[in-house]
């Protein structure tokens, strides 16, 4: 319910969301979020955020030790 009254009257409700300690998909995960449109990525942004992360990820892992 208090969602919908925040969506209603354009309200920014404080979500209380776990954190991933991962600087990149913490703060795609706030622009997501974000109460204005405009700040909101795209479909593109969010797969090129994700593509890039998972690719650092799995550059570091296949790397020779």
């Amino acid at each position: 319910m208090i969602l919908a009254r925040a969506l209603v009257k354009l309200e920014r409700v404080e979500l209380t969301i776990k954190t991933t300690n991962i600087r990149e998909i913490d703060e795609l995960v706030k622009s997501c979020l974000s109460i204005n449109p405009n700040e909101r990525p795209s479909a593109q942004q969010i797969r090129d955020t994700l593509e890039n992360y998972l690719s650092k990820q799995l550059f570091s892992y296949n790397e020779p030790t």
